[in-house]
């Protein structure tokens, strides 16, 4: 009887542990994000397989650079405090195979947002980049990290 009543207790405390996630999630934006409502170049991105979701926005600069992401139901207006190119802090890089760290900050310090990509296909046509990495989040002293596809287009 014993140990069928550790065995009990142990799956109650794991499946409490499982169900206590962060009380926040990565959000779909809605289609009037402030950034949607600016034209010019615009870095958009889906989940991975859901590129019909977008869930972050950036406005494609290398410098003062702008960005959007959900929260919770808040919509955050974020500004670029870092950023490293193909690995160089500050390098100007492009092509195939680019890679870009870029790390976003709101007013309050609140949220903080790395935007992990690389450059996985070129349309000069379009000016245009496909583009896929990842998007490590971190608020209310928590942090989600989600597999990102998408691109930037100018």
């Amino acid at each position: 009887m014993r140990i069928l009543s550790f065995a009990a207790a142990v799956a109650l405390f794991a499946c409490n542990a499982l169900a206590a996630g962060p009380a926040w999630h990565i959000e779909k934006l809605p289609d009037n994000a402030p950034l949607f409502q600016q034209s010019g170049c615009m870095g958009s991105f889906s989940p991975k397989g859901h590129g019909a979701d977008v869930v972050f926005l950036d406005d494609g600069v290398d410098v003062k650079a702008k960005a959007n992401i959900k929260l919770g139901g808040k919509i955050f207006a974020l500004d670029l405090v870092s950023t490293k190119a193909s690995g160089k802090q500050g390098a100007d890089s492009a092509g195939l195979g680019a890679h870009f760290d870029r790390v976003f900050k709101d007013k309050a310090g609140a949220v903080t947002v790395v935007e992990s990509i690389t450059v996985t296909a070129e349309h000069p046509e379009a000016d245009s980049t496909e583009e896929k990495g990842t998007l490590t989040v971190t608020y209310q002293g928590t942090t989600q990290k989600v597999e990102i596809e998408g691109g930037t287009a100018c």
